[in-house]
């Protein structure tokens, strides 16, 4: 070991007191989440910069001027080699009182990255066989860190002006579009106006079909019941406010109930009118006998098509891999879908109320079982919270198809023994 004279180390021993009174303040309880940091690379976290400032604080020392000192030093050549002072072979007493006193200081506070002669310098000495049995390994922020990965973390202040510059350089500048973002605007905006004409023109014909009965979409619930109670007088054919029979069995089998569904994937609206006394249907059955029917009426559109017997066999194929049927997920319908298409409230909402469905957003399906029977049901309440005051009428299969014809609602037909669409 090189033994210094004491003109060469007074100022350093001085130095290393004074790191060393800095380091005794880095609080004990703080050292753990520190250790964490420089592990990880981190040089300027925020816990790191506010536990620097609060020591440098109290003890009125400047560690950044010290480390230039330092630095400045190592740079000019005060020492001929890799330690601080001799010729560079052997370490000094001056070099083991620094390095014990900034070893916190720099592996877990300060990063070298400014300082480059004292990370090396550092990591010299601290390599020292003996140096690591002694205290074990030792890394400076900044430096290569243990495992050789290379800490690149960079210098806030040099990153915001770097970004500054970028914001600057490309204020102004527009991203050219691509060839294939240009094919897909045009697709989009065609697809837009073609489906835009095509709903016009299906909307023109459904209101005016659907015209001929209402005048007005009802703006309130006692205006729907109005609306259908009205047309249902007009008709001739359906009975208004009968009596209840007398028999209960007969009662409960003349009647009809409607379920009011909503495709949850498709938003598709669906009003499904079944005898009360029957066997209830299952909404997934209900789903699937629907999503069969549209899958059926694209392929016989498709079919026929081509121009001989193979193609059509094509079409079939892939239509049955590929194709998309129309009906998803049937649930119940809540009361803002009522709201929007009947106009009407919760209430007596039955398959005559689609009188009120002015753009023809709800598909009327009926249960092959309501044939052969007197049809019981509500024409609908004023009052939307009071059941007491039913207009009662009845009616038979043939009369409801003639009113749901009339209103632009051509119903399905379900049969629930072969679970389709007929």
């Amino acid at each position: 070991m090189y033994e210094p004279t004491s003109d060469e180390t007074t100022k350093w021993y001085a130095m290393a007191t004074a790191l060393e009174s800095v380091a005794k303040l880095i609080p004990v309880e703080k050292e753990a989440n520190l250790t964490i940091l420089a592990n990880i690379g981190c040089q300027y976290a925020e816990l790191q910069k506010s536990v620097a400032a609060t020591i440098e604080q109290t003890s009125q020392v400047n560690v950044h001027a010290l480390l230039t000192e330092l630095e400045t030093a190592l740079s000019s050549g005060g020492g001929r080699g890799p330690y601080m002072l001799g010729d560079g072979s052997l370490i000094s007493t001056v070099d083991l009182t620094l390095i014990c006193a900034l070893r916190k200081l720099v592996s877990m506070l300060y990063t070298v990255r400014t300082y480059p002669n004292v990370g090396q310098w550092f990591s010299a000495c601290c390599s020292m066989e003996a140096f690591v049995l002694e205290i074990g390994q030792q890394r400076a922020l900044g430096t290569k860190r243990i495992g050789c990965q290379i800490d690149r973390r960079p210098d806030p202040v040099e990153s915001f002006a770097a970004a500054t510059q970028s914001i600057r350089l490309n204020k102004g500048q527009k991203k050219k579009v691509t060839q294939r973002q240009l094919e897909k605007a045009d697709k989009k905006e065609s697809n837009q106006q073609k489906k835009k004409g095509g709903e016009s023109k299906e909307s023109a014909e459904q209101v005016q079909q659907v015209n001929n009965i209402v005048k007005e979409f009802p703006a309130t619930h006692e205006k729907a019941h109005e609306n259908l109670l009205a047309y249902v007088k007009a008709t001739g054919t359906i009975q208004v406010e009968t009596k209840q029979n007398s028999n209960e069995e007969e009662e409960v089998s003349s009647w009809a109930k409607s379920l009011f569904l909503k495709d949850k994937k498709k938003k598709g609206l669906f009003m499904f009118t079944t005898p009360a006394n029957a066997s209830s249907v299952s909404l997934s059955d209900l789903t699937k006998a629907l999503g069969r029917c549209c899958f059926a009426g694209m392929v016989v559109y498709g079919m026929g098509r081509g121009e001989n017997v193979v193609v059509d066999l094509f079409f079939l194929f892939f239509s049955s891999l590929f194709v998309s049927t129309g009906v998803k997920q049937l649930r119940m319908a809540g009361a803002k879908d009522m709201k929007s298409a009947l106009g009407c409230e919760y209430g007596c909402v039955t398959a005559m109320s689609v009188v009120n469905d002015w753009e023809c957003k709800v598909t009327s399906v009926l249960d092959s079982r309501l044939k052969d029977r007197p049809l019981r049901m509500c024409t609908g309440c004023a009052d939307a919270l009071d059941h007491t005051q039913h207009h009662i009428s009845e009616q038979d299969y043939a009369s409801l198809l003639n009113f749901l014809n009339g209103c632009g609602h051509s119903p399905k037909i379900y049969n629930a023994a072969e679970n389709k669409i007929m």
